[in-house]
């Protein structure tokens, strides 16, 4: 008998475990759910908080720099209108300092605008499905004379028809074939190579040159506006081009990056998530 009650005391004991066991877990649960819905509330109020700024930084940028641009076009008639009228007047430092003066202005002028289009990138663009062969061949055709003058060697793979914004997607690949075109030793051919993969939720297209190459160290920051890795007098341009590439990739939800070999040549790879109208 006394067998039968420590029996079921035993039972009784591990019933009572278990219950108290399972309230245990009840607790933890609404404890988990209550940090998990205080965390999320916290997370949409910093994200609406990010988009309001980051809409006031795009309004900033937008305002300045259409502000900018008519003070810029004054200084830059000005100082053609001091080359012409007193040309011959001037000694040679005078002469000098003018050169200095409107190739600065010029200069300024050009990032005003393109900083101007990179505030506007994705404003009120609609995704619409087109084929990417044909976006190729207009980004060829532009840059007809740049291939033709450094007899760059261009193979494009058959590309597929996607979703995304059009005139975005031209100005990325624009970008990316244009510097494969820059970046060369002098003397060197370029070789230009444009491919793509499908993937289950995305595709992946890749742009590899047999350029000067990007060393490990600055992968990273070529991506960031205005982060020039040569001079000027080497390699013309603003510093917000690859900023601009990155711009748009993200606008699709993608990612873009570059596996590079200094003195060898680079593939910059981008995907595009594939998506519906």
């Amino acid at each position: 008998m006394n067998k039968l009650f420590d029996s079921v005391g035993e039972m009784t004991s591990k019933a009572l475990s278990l219950k108290q066991a399972g309230d245990e877990i009840l607790r933890l649960n609404e404890t988990l759910e209550k940090h998990i819905a205080e965390r999320t509330q916290q997370l949409e109020t910093q994200n609406k908080e990010l988009i309001r700024r980051l809409c006031e930084l795009e309004q900033f940028t937008y305002t300045t720099n259409h502000d900018l641009q008519e003070p810029l076009r004054t200084l830059i008639q000005f100082t053609q209108l001091i080359k012409e009228n007193y040309a011959g007047k001037l000694d040679e430092d005078g002469n000098k300092y003018i050169e200095f003066i409107s190739k600065a202005a010029i200069r300024l002028r050009l990032v005003v605008v393109v900083l101007l289009e990179y505030s506007l990138l994705g404003k009120e663009s609609i995704k619409t499905m087109f084929d990417c062969n044909k976006v190729i061949d207009a980004v060829l055709s532009d840059l007809d004379d740049a291939i033709k003058g450094s007899n760059a060697k261009i193979t494009v793979q058959e590309l597929p028809t996607i979703i995304a914004f059009e005139t975005e997607m031209r100005l990325l690949l624009q970008n990316l074939i244009s510097n494969a075109i820059k970046y060369q030793n002098k003397g060197n051919v370029p070789e230009i190579n444009l491919s793509f993969e499908e993937n289950n939720n995305e595709w992946l297209f890749q742009i590899s040159d047999n350029g000067i190459g990007i060393d490990e160290k600055y992968k990273d920051k070529i991506f960031i506006l205005f982060e020039r890795l040569h001079k000027r007098s080497d390699f013309a341009g603003t510093g917000i081009g690859l900023a601009r590439c990155k711009k748009v990739v993200e606008l699709h939800g993608g990612r873009i990056w570059v596996e590079s070999v200094p003195g060898t040549g680079s593939t910059f790879k981008f995907t595009i998530p594939k998506s519906r109208l």
